[in-house]
């Protein structure tokens, strides 16, 4: 028997949630006995966490991190089997949450080591400051974004 592994890891892929909107972590393992599994933010250049937001156990109960930027907007679900499935949600993303995040499933058993995989969330729909030209100020400009975007075919 292979000892615990996740099925489909993201293996640091990116995965990009929309600026307001909610994201699912979803990861499926198998093999030995999951006692716990903990998400949250991954340490930079470490396997481990920089901050444990959300953490599951076999009997269901669940710890969310007491850090306000997150209490109200993280969570998690398994129904505690192994092998089996667990989902973190992480809500009304901000830009701040585009970072590493790490999950880490914990083995019942002192002889089996914890297994880890993290996942990039980069955060779509940033707002970004638009300027505002006088274009009668600037004709060549006018001119030049015309050209460029093809505006004079759009009038007609």
């Amino acid at each position: 028997m292979r000892g615990l592994q996740f099925v489909s890891p993201y293996n640091n892929m990116q995965v990009t949630g929309v600026l307001g909107s909610s994201v699912n972590f979803t990861w499926v393992f198998i093999g030995g006995n999951v006692n716990s599994v903990q998400w949250g933010i991954k340490r930079d250049g470490f396997l481990n966490f920089q901050q444990l937001l959300v953490s599951v156990r076999k009997d269901k109960t669940s710890t969310i991190t007491s850090d306000p930027l997150y209490s109200r907007r993280v969570s998690g679900a398994w129904d505690g089997s192994s092998p089996g499935q667990v989902t973190f949600t992480l809500n009304s993303i901000q830009t701040g949450d585009e970072r590493l995040y790490i999950c880490r499933l914990g083995p019942k058993s002192l002889f089996e080591v914890p297994v880890y995989d993290s996942v990039q969330l980069l955060v779509g729909g940033k707002k970004t400051a638009i300027a505002f030209l006088p274009l009668h100020l600037f004709p060549h400009l006018f001119l030049s974004l015309a050209q460029c975007c093809n505006l004079f075919s759009i009038v007609g």
